[in-house]
């Protein structure tokens, strides 16, 4: 057989493993380039990493403990309280990443503290690469929206967008889909995707609680009206809208505080 001939039986056999790897290529491009979309050029501060606390945390070796802005990832086990689903890949997913650099470049929040003194920042590796980001768009981690510290949060939006449209990390397990807020029972607490119709509206001098049903309702603290000028909270009335947060009772009642009307989604 002349090369001539054997030429049609080689590309038909070669083909479809150039057509794997241009694919595998384009998705390891395609998630390097999206993890970068969300960086800056400004880094306070080149510091390095002891370990890994968990899937949003990270202690350096400086004895800081590193909390990363806009995202929130599954709580491990604790005392008597079991690990989320997710929650040790997620971590993982994280120390895997950071293991490629020797040093990571922290930009501060507007507010560079929380409750817990643990340091406020958006991560990046010596490549560019937003941590963040990276951490949404596999699905390991949840974007939050906690003001004052709202930078990228557009971009971290489309990165937890894109990865719940494709079922992937966390997003594949029923405890992190949107729940109503009629299943939830009086035991549920902690971090929650809770959707419901807002049927009722009350205020007092502090809060604007907005009802979906008897038990549930999302609250608005008067103080974070600032941040609602896109979205005033009386416009949501017989509205149904979705937001993430962490649960808590009030008066044998649950809620979920909400402080930007960016993390409201109006189904």
């Amino acid at each position: 057989m002349t090369f001539q001939q054997r030429a049609p039986f080689v590309c038909a056999f070669c083909c479809p493993f150039i057509f794997f790897f241009i694919i595998l290529a384009f998705a390891f491009y395609s998630g390097h380039v999206l993890a970068k979309a969300c960086a800056q050029t400004e880094i306070d501060e080149w510091v390095d990493l002891e370990y890994v606390i968990d899937g949003d945390t990270i202690h350096l070796k400086d004895g800081r403990s590193v909390r990363l802005i806009g995202v929130n990832a599954p709580e491990l086990a604790r005392k008597n309280r079991n690990a989320e689903p997710f929650a040790i890949e997620s971590k993982k997913s994280l120390a895997k990443l950071l293991m490629t650099t020797k040093k990571i470049g922290l930009s501060y929040g507007q507010e560079k503290l929380d409750r817990y003194l643990r340091t406020l920042a958006h991560v990046f590796l010596a490549n560019g690469v937003n941590v963040q980001a990276s951490q949404l768009q596999n699905g390991m981690a949840a974007h939050i929206i906690i003001p004052p510290n709202i930078r990228q949060q557009n971009c971290y939006a489309k990165h937890e967008k894109n990865a719940r449209s494709k079922g992937l990390g966390i997003w594949s397990n029923a405890r992190f889909q949107k729940t109503s807020s009629d299943k939830l029972s009086n035991q549920s607490k902690g971090f929650y995707f809770i959707s419901g119709r807002v049927h009722e509206i009350k205020q007092n001098n502090k809060t604007i609680w907005l009802f979906t049903d008897e038990k549930f309702a999302f609250r608005i603290e008067k103080d974070d009206l600032p941040y609602f000028k896109k979205l005033r909270p009386f416009q949501l009335l017989g509205q149904k809208i979705a937001a993430k947060g962490w649960i808590f009772p009030y008066k044998n009642q649950l809620n979920m505080r909400i402080k930007h009307s960016a993390a409201i989604e109006i189904n």
